[in-house]
């Protein structure tokens, strides 16, 4: 205690010594404003970084109880020509099923989906969509919710693609200096600063390990409003909808960014397929098949008491499937909602499959 009275008594004699210099004092008082003034902007800036752990403000509801199901309009019909003998056959699996009277098995399933998700009040957003066909049911799957980090998908599908035309170049050294720390998920939390990454590497971390650093680099480096236009000139509606890099999104919004992944995937063997194969070993899985396999590609997001994994399922006819929750600290239930809903919707995918096939197997064949 003595000591701390010292060191108190040197302090006010100092600033006594001082005061009778006017233009020192100013320069003190200058000099703590403007480490102050850095501190905080450093706290503002990091806070739009700080991942899992920060959350936009939101009573998010259910904007809808009762599941729909329809046609995706994205999904274009498979241009069959006529000359070709297994036509009938091909356009048939591709056709429409008569939304006005569909079969009782697929209208099972999707009861079975609908009274799940009603038997809380708590919100929930599902969506399942067949790729080849662009069959889907949803459940509130408009309504917006806090993203968590399942925002690191579209962010990270975007820098790969931009990569594919040139734009990105995936062997750029980034260095972690230590300015977007964070506390939450990841490997470079636990790395040394200074140390360079090139850009391919922290796109990886981002999906593999859902590291908030490296999505934070990334973000700084490339722009959220890049990101944003990007996936708004496909169709999505509530992307960085705050001044964030984190925001809302919704599980329609989700089935896009899983459809251009698949599509991306398909349509290029170098950068497609590698993005891909981080997705599918991205080491935070719920979603799986009917079985209870995570034959996934999926990125899930936790924060809070927010939980959510969207992802495509790789059965023999891959099928998109997003669920969305925000169902309290209650890991049991979380765990039952997301377990239950894989089942139901890999019920509905082969009930759907297996009417196709019944269906088109009545074509006469040449």
């Amino acid at each position: 205690m003595k000591g701390i009275k010292k060191l108190i008594n040197y302090f006010f004699n100092g600033v006594r010594v001082l005061s009778n210099n006017r233009i020192i004092v100013i320069v003190i008082f200058a000099f703590v404003f403007l480490l102050l003034d850095k501190t905080l902007a450093y706290r503002m800036e990091l806070s739009n970084y700080e991942g899992d752990y920060i959350n936009i403000d939101g009573s998010y509801e259910k904007k809808d109880t009762t599941s729909i199901y329809y046609y995706d309009k994205k999904n274009n019909d498979t241009d069959i020509s006529k000359d070709i003998a297994a036509s009938d056959l091909v356009s048939c699996f591709n056709n429409k099923i008569d939304l006005n009277n569909v079969d009782s098995s697929i209208k099972g399933s999707i009861d079975s989906i609908n009274n799940l998700f009603n038997e809380s009040d708590r919100y929930f957003s599902f969506l399942y969509k067949d790729i080849y066909t662009g069959f889907t049911v949803s459940y509130n799957a408009d309504a917006p919710i806090f993203t968590a980090s399942s925002i690191k998908a579209p962010a990270m599908i975007y820098l790969y693609e931009m990569a594919s035309l040139g734009k990105v170049d995936l062997s750029e050294q980034l260095v972690y200096d230590g300015r977007f720390y964070s506390g939450g998920s990841g490997l470079l939390k636990d790395k040394e600063k200074g140390t360079s990454y090139d850009i391919d590497t922290l796109i990886s971390y981002a999906i593999l390990a859902s590291d908030n650093i490296a999505y934070a680099m990334l973000m700084n480096k490339y722009g959220r409003e890049n990101v944003h236009n990007f996936w708004i000139s496909h169709g999505t509606k509530n992307i960085f909808t705050y001044d964030t890099i984190w925001g809302e999104t919704c599980a329609n919004d989700a089935s896009i960014y899983m459809t251009e992944l698949y599509n991306f995937y398909k349509t290029n063997d170098t950068y497609g397929a590698k993005l891909m194969d981080y997705f599918k070993k991205a080491e935070w899985k719920i979603l799986t098949n009917k079985e209870g396999v995570h034959n996934t590609a999926n990125k899930g997001g936790w924060s809070n008491e927010y939980f959510h994994d969207i992802g495509i399922v790789f059965e023999e006819n891959p099928y998109i499937l997003v669920v969305m929750s925000k169902s309290g600290n209650d890991y049991s239930d979380y765990t039952y909602l997301f377990n239950k809903a894989s089942i139901l919707a890999g019920e509905l995918h082969e009930n759907y499959w297996k009417y196709k096939v019944s269906e088109c197997n009545k074509i006469k064949q040449y």
